[in-house]
């Protein structure tokens, strides 16, 4: 799965859980999903899937998150771009981006943890590519 857009939407690649698809495990870390899209996902239960995030669905604030685990990565990369930074991080396989508000003044050495707003992620099916959890048109 690859996107159009500056920074890229950052894609894991896992699978969803075997009993009710209702979690997403990227190895390195494991993301409960919504109950609507566990339920959209009944039928992939156990299957490879790619969970998609963009970098301003990630936050710092657990509180903001809804009961999000977080994700922990190692601090790769910082780019200042204004009103932003663009904090590049690594978990175990995966690289990813996260949006952060430079006056949140976050501890950029070491590791980070993010929170992901679920609600704005996308889950694709890891053979074909399909968005699972895209609104029926």
């Amino acid at each position: 799965a690859r996107f159009i857009g500056s920074p890229p939407m950052n894609v894991f690649t896992g699978s969803l859980a075997s009993d009710s698809a209702d979690t997403f495990d990227g190895g390195e870390f494991k993301v409960k999903l919504t109950p609507e899209m566990a339920k959209k996902l009944s039928d992939h239960a156990g299957k490879k899937a790619h969970l998609g995030i963009r970098p301003k669905a990630l936050t710092l604030k657990a509180q903001e998150a809804n009961g999000s685990s977080p994700i922990k990565g190692k601090v790769d990369v910082v780019e200042m771009l204004g009103e932003e930074m663009l904090v590049h991080l690594i978990a175990g396989e995966h690289r990813f981006q996260v949006s952060v508000d430079p006056h949140d003044k976050p501890s950029l050495d070491g590791e980070l943890e993010v929170y992901p707003l679920i609600q704005q992620a996308h889950v694709f099916d890891g053979e074909t590519e399909k968005n699972l959890t895209m609104p029926a048109q």
